[in-house]
């Protein structure tokens, strides 16, 4: 509504990117969609946030309690690429590749 694309956030000692959204549910389609990222899995003395919530959702795209870091790269006014990095016990490896695109999204392999 507001021309917002991705929303990031934090907290919760976790990961989850959901789908493109609207209104509170899944859609296939991107324009003018919402991808929801929380990234709040740089660790503290709390520990990661567990449980999760069962069975997933279907809004749910990828969700993991691990250690990592997200790297959101601005490609053009229409593209960005996101990672997100987990920490696999002291490796860093890239867990998830998504391109977006307005009016499109992409997982990459």
């Amino acid at each position: 509504a507001a021309g917002v694309d991705l929303v990031l956030s934090g907290h919760v000692h976790a990961y989850e990117r959901t789908f493109p959204m609207a209104r509170g549910e899944r859609v296939e389609a991107c324009k003018g969609l919402i991808v929801h990222v929380t990234i709040g899995d740089g660790g503290n003395r709390e520990g990661l946030a567990l449980p999760w919530l069962e069975p997933q959702p279907a809004w749910s795209a990828l969700r993991e309690a691990s250690y990592g870091f997200g790297v959101l790269e601005v490609q053009s006014a229409t593209e960005a690429e996101w990672e997100w990095w987990r920490d696999d016990g002291g490796t860093w490896d890239v867990a998830e590749r998504v391109l977006l695109k307005r009016g499109k999204c992409e997982e990459e392999e």
